[in-house]
This record gives C-alpha cells, sequence and structure tokens, in this order.
C-alpha cells in the first residue's frame, strides 16, 4: 500500500497513483492507494490497521514531503540578440531570481 501524506488531495492522488504505476512497471506487485481506503483528515491509524488486515498487505510506502516550500534561486541571465535586415537589433534576456 502506498500512503502519500500531503494535504492537497490532488497532489496525494498523483504522487501514490504515480508510485503504484512505477511498481507495476517493474514487478508484478499488486499495489493499493491509501486514498482509496482512507479518507482525509481523520485519524486514520485505527483505520488503517483494519485495512491492512483485510487486504492481507505485505508492506507499506510512505510518501511525505518534509523538506518542502519556496525558495529564490538566481539563475543566470542569458541575452539573444536577433539582428533585423534593415539595420535594428531585438535583445532579449531570459533569467534571473525565480521562485520554486
Amino acid at each position: 500500500m502506498v500512503i502519500g501524506n500531503f494535504e492537497n488531495l490532488v497532489y496525494r492522488h498523483y504522487a501514490e497513483q504515480q508510485m503504484c504505476e512505477y511498481i507495476g512497471d517493474y514487478s508484478d506487485t499488486e499495489c493499493l492507494q491509501s486514498l482509496d481506503y482512507l479518507f482525509a483528515g481523520q485519524n486514520e491509524r485505527p483505520q488503517l490497521a483494519d485495512v491492512l488486515n483485510r487486504e492481507k498487505v505485505d508492506g507499506v510506502i510512505y510518501i511525505s514531503t518534509q523538506a518542502h516550500g519556496t525558495s529564490i534561486v538566481n539563475r543566470p541571465m542569458i541575452f539573444n540578440t536577433v539582428r533585423w535586415p534593415s539595420g535594428f537589433s531585438t535583445m532579449i534576456g531570459y533569467g534571473g531570481p525565480v521562485a520554486v
């Protein structure tokens, strides 16, 4: 069973789906997504134990985002110059501070 610890249900569903897809591509293991069995925002421990016993789950993969947040990085500035036949030029720059 794959358990995604995300407040955003879209991210949780996507993470669990991608992990189960990856597991299915490289093994014949049946992968269960916790979102199909557990409701978000509830105390999941008693329910999780019940699901693991009922479905005879052999292992759990727990996905969490411990080091997440927003930071600013400076990408190097790159300039492209386009010269026109009339003698004019256009300069376009890319880079600088970017939030990641």
